[in-house]
């Protein structure tokens, strides 16, 4: 039998606020594609104690060959977190590298979705560590 802990923080939603997408009709697949990924991210936290974190991502497929952008995907997505007790983990650290690495596998998931969808096979991003963001 599992016990939940007495204190933390506990993921309540994860909503997608904005989503962008564009592809070349005419892409070379014989060249390499190379992935670039811009990642930002913030927060708030609202009177109730609920923090709202926000991870802003930008990817875009470069041809270095030929410098031609095949395709280019952007994403606002938010977690929302609440926070019970006293947490060994400060409410800093929690929402500056915890939460938004609990959020980026949604991030990777809706791209690679994007990305086969739009015939361009598979576009898997590897995980980061926010630590270093």
């Amino acid at each position: 039998m599992s016990t939940i802990p007495e204190s933390g923080y506990k993921i309540q939603n994860v909503i997608i606020l904005e989503s962008y997408f564009k592809r070349e009709p005419n892409i070379d697949f014989n060249l390499k594609i190379e992935n670039v990924i811009d990642l930002r991210n913030g927060h708030q936290q609202t009177p109730e104690g609920v923090f709202v974190v926000e991870v802003e991502a930008n990817l875009r497929g470069l041809q270095n060959e030929t410098n031609f952008q095949c395709y280019e995907a952007k994403m606002k997505i938010i977690g929302v977190f609440e926070k019970s007790g006293e947490p060994a983990l400060s409410d800093d650290v929690f929402v500056k590298v915890n939460a938004p690495a609990i959020i980026f596998p949604f991030v990777r998931e809706h791209f690679a979705t994007l990305a086969l969808k739009a015939a361009i096979g598979n576009v898997l991003l590897p995980p980061l560590n926010f630590t270093r963001q």
